[in-house]
């Protein structure tokens, strides 16, 4: 099946790529991939009504019978998670390399094994650490008008303490599956795209996970540009901001009552 598949034109043309070109294919491969998962997560926001930063926003399908409210995507996070993502695919490209460097005179179990261990044990936790603090940080000077270093090193802080266990423990329940599959299954030179293809549902989640808090914060601005509260109050605040919103709407319709 896999074979008859390597004949269709375009897909020979890409495997001779992988061949040929293994570090920027596979770099090229996972900056898309990682697009495609923002832009679904970026769906999975809009429908929840979650709060996105207008300004940022680029209208890709105009509203029709099929999208009611067509489709807008928030660019530059976009392309701050794409970039990681081609440097992350880039750097899986040698790691797996060096692995199976490493273990090629090892039986091929007991192999397959450590090489697994080590992605999930030894190098996920760097490279989970890495993305919360670079995207964080290139967000954060994004959106802010003056970033200090003191706010930025606060919001990877705070980003780190939040969220890096939690993407830990969840890369371990998803990808030493993947990876066993990889390596005991495939050929050296489509491990990084199967990968790839496997870090579609990977980024969703991590871009969700990413900008979870930043719409949080931007549910407490909404309500309330000039406080000052911290995020752990956001509940509070939007209850207040939604009993006040209620009040205004009495009040207008006693007065449209009056009127009538």
């Amino acid at each position: 099946m896999l074979g008859s598949l390597t004949r269709v034109p375009p897909i020979a043309w890409y495997m001779r790529m992988l061949r040929t070109y293994p570090y920027r294919t596979n770099g090229t491969t996972a900056a898309i991939l990682m697009g495609i998962g923002d832009g679904i997560a970026q769906r999975r926001e809009a429908r929840q009504n979650s709060p996105r930063k207008p300004l940022r926003l680029v209208t890709l399908v105009q509203p029709n019978s099929i999208l009611n409210n067509g489709f807008t995507i928030d660019l530059p996070r976009t392309l701050v998670m794409s970039t990681w993502a081609g440097i992350m695919g880039t750097f899986w490209t040698r790691a797996f390399r060096a692995l199976d460097h490493r273990f090629q005179h090892t039986p091929k179990i007991p192999g397959v094994l450590a090489k697994v261990s080590i992605a999930a044990l030894l190098i996920a936790p760097i490279t989970n650490g890495l993305f919360l603090s670079i995207v964080t940080t290139a967000e954060v000077t994004l959106d802010s008008p003056h970033p200090t270093p003191a706010l930025v090193f606060s919001r990877v802080q705070k980003k780190l303490h939040d969220e890096w266990w939690n993407t830990f423990v969840a890369s371990c329940s998803f990808w030493p599956a993947c990876n066993l599959i990889n390596w005991m299954f495939l050929p050296q030179h489509m491990r990084v795209l199967f990968g790839g293809l496997m870090s579609t549902v990977w980024n969703v989640y991590l871009s969700l996970v990413q900008h979870r808090e930043s719409d949080q914060e931007a549910q407490l601005q909404s309500c309330s540009p000039s406080s000052s509260r911290k995020p752990t109050h956001t509940r509070v605040d939007v209850s207040a901001c939604i009993m006040s919103s209620n009040h205004c709407e009495d009040e207008k319709k006693d007065v449209e009552d009056q009127v009538e």
